[in-house]
């Protein structure tokens, strides 16, 4: 019995160790897609928060030998909601991209379509949230630029900006619906709208807040 006992152990004890190497993997190799789904082949950022710079700064960088790729975004956080504002989405994202965003997706495509004015793409977190479809219109209120903080007394009350959007297109991972930079477990909801009509909207003409680059595999030493 003794014996037996041992090797009864001995196979719960491999079982239990086996199915924990199991798990995980699966765990690893689940948030390895997730954050490449979020990042795609975005290889390095240059994040301005609250500070803006010079758009133009893409080109410049593209140009150079070590970045195959640069994209200037506008990116602010925002309250998105229906237009009878039943539903809402408190902690939206409304980054303002152009074409050069979308070919940094994990599965970009040469002839991809991108937002036009008045017009928005919505991650599909963000869609199901809010329960609307490709054609449906959204309210975006998006914090606006200040100079001023916005804990001082001399601040406006109300700083933000209502964006009334038609919903072009609904994108999943692939299409960089879930992007993000940041590793937090909440999916992003995302709300992509076109960046030169964005800066008009918000007197930011020629300026970012952030700027998504990609590297050559083979960048020169130094």
């Amino acid at each position: 019995r003794v014996p037996l006992g041992v090797m009864l152990g001995a196979a719960v004890a491999s079982g239990v160790l086996v199915g924990a190497l199991a798990v995980g993997d699966s765990v690893r190799f689940t948030l390895g897609q997730r954050a490449a789904a979020r990042v795609g082949a975005v290889d390095a950022a240059i994040a301005g928060g609250d500070r803006f710079f010079r758009s133009a700064l893409a080109d410049e960088l593209a140009g150079g030998e070590a970045v195959r790729a640069a994209a200037p975004i506008v990116q602010l956080p925002a309250v998105a909601s229906t237009p009878r504002g039943d539903r809402r989405v408190l902690d939206a994202r409304v980054p303002g991209v152009d074409g050069r965003f979308l070919a940094l997706a994990p599965e970009a495509s040469a002839e991809a379509s991108v937002p036009g004015p008045r017009e928005a793409f919505l991650g599909a977190p963000l869609a199901e949230r809010l329960g609307v479809v490709a054609g449906d219109t959204v309210v975006l209120r998006v914090e606006q630029p200040s100079a001023v903080p916005r804990d001082l007394a001399l601040s406006p009350d109300d700083n933000t900006a209502a964006l009334r959007v038609t919903v072009k297109e609904i994108l999943g991972d692939a299409r960089f619906g879930a992007f993000a930079l940041d590793a937090s477990p909440t999916p992003p909801a995302n709300a992509l709208v076109d960046l030169g009509w964005l800066q008009e909207q918000l007197e930011l003409d020629g300026t970012a807040n952030l700027m998504l680059l990609s590297l050559e595999a083979d960048r020169p030493e130094g």
